[in-house]
């Protein structure tokens, strides 16, 4: 990938966190996910997660989560946190930011005052749980023979046709990235693989559409040896949002 693409680091999350990290069973486990906000990693420790890398392309991203997490710790209200995050200068930050109150309902560490203390205590006490990795998502090597119980790709894949060459195949490539991953799972270990924002019925069509790795279709006859599970799941807007998963066996 080519990191100059990412510069600025998102401050909060944009996914429907609370509605699929409880899909991964995370309690106990030792978990691999993409960075940037920081929230998913905030999340996987406030559900038990004994072992959390982060791993991002943008340098930036293990500044900003251990400057978000000073702030988180030393600041006892949700809501000030979220307005001193936004503050911060050092980072640049992405636009693609959503209100305090959505946040709220997406974020479950900010979903209430008692989740919000939670977090807060084991940031505090248990800080080496989360460790920062600077790689590139289509180049596992930084993690060498590191195995996961689940891995969160979040919606990167996204990004696929962007950083591949031009005459190279976004099926191979997937196959590829897909292959490796998978040899970084444990056994019975849960990979996220996609996100879905809003999902539809347009997902499940053949047709090509802005990124390969939004037909569903494609992606399925690209990884046709392995079974991949769907789950939808309530988003802020009363629609769908969906994660495609794999669980070795």
């Amino acid at each position: 990938m080519n990191n100059k693409f990412f510069k600025s680091v998102y401050p909060f999350t944009t996914e429907e966190i609370a509605g699929y990290f409880p899909l991964l069973e995370l309690e106990g486990k030792k978990v691999f996910t993409v960075g940037s906000s920081s929230d998913q990693a905030f999340n996987a420790l406030l559900l038990g997660a004994k072992d959390i890398t982060v791993y991002d392309i943008n340098e930036d991203t293990a500044r900003f989560g251990k400057i978000k997490r000073d702030i988180i710790i030393n600041c006892p209200s949700r809501r000030k946190m979220y307005s001193k995050v936004l503050k911060e200068k050092d980072i640049l930050l992405s636009k693609d930011l959503f209100s305090y109150e959505s946040l709220t309902k997406m974020n479950p560490y900010m979903s209430s005052s008692n989740e919000y203390k939670k977090l807060r205590k084991l940031l505090r006490e248990e800080p080496d749980k989360i460790r920062y990795v600077q790689g590139d998502i289509m180049n596992l090597e930084p993690i060498k023979d590191e195995k996961y119980d689940v891995i969160i790709t979040s919606n990167v894949l996204q990004y696929l046709d962007f950083f591949i060459p031009k005459d190279a195949s976004p099926d191979i490539a997937l196959q590829i990235l897909f292959s490796e991953l998978k040899d970084h799972l444990t056994e019975d270990g849960i990979l996220q693989l996609l996100y879905y924002y809003t999902f539809t019925n347009d997902y499940l069509k053949s047709k090509n559409n802005y990124y390969s790795t939004a037909c569903l279709p494609r992606v399925v006859k690209a990884l046709n040896k392995d079974m991949l599970y769907l789950e939808t799941f309530n988003n802020l807007y009363g629609r769908k949002d969906a994660i495609v998963t794999y669980v070795k066996k």
